[in-house]
């Protein structure tokens, strides 16, 4: 009896343990539904930032923004932060999202799905008009 009361008290903190955005992502392409790129998302003082970590496809690694503006513009692809400045509100984290391919920036927010299912939802204006990707969380 002893054994299934300590259970109940630790699984729930085991559950928020693991309810986390941060960590390592894989992208999936949305026409060849591919594995993309990975992409770090950390967390802090309270802000989600996410940059890439590493693109698949060798031959993409050394490219960079050339469409981006501002300070962005001509940096390499890897290291560059997609994800800035995302605040928790309810079950969501909201800012912004850099497309790197086509140098836009849009408003968006993150949610988890599941523990390793992130929806990426990035629009302009309303978040009913916009775009949906489902990232997974890289376990290896």
């Amino acid at each position: 009896m002893k054994y299934y009361y300590f259970f109940f008290l630790f699984f729930p903190l085991q559950l928020v343990a693991q309810q986390k955005v941060t960590g390592t992502w894989e992208t999936i392409g949305d026409n060849n539904h591919q594995k993309e790129s990975y992409i770090q998302i950390v967390e802090k003082d309270g802000l989600v930032q996410g940059h890439i970590l590493h693109i698949i496809k060798e031959a993409d690694r050394k490219k960079k923004c050339i469409k981006c503006k501002g300070s962005d513009k001509n940096k390499k692809l890897i290291g560059l932060w997609i994800l800035r400045n995302l605040k928790k509100e309810e079950n969501q984290w909201k800012g912004k999202v850099l497309d790197p391919k086509t140098g836009r920036m849009y408003s968006c927010y993150i949610q988890l799905e599941e523990n390793d299912k992130l929806k990426v939802r990035g629009y302009l204006g309303a978040a009913w008009i916009g775009r949906t990707q489902y990232w997974v969380r890289k376990t290896s």
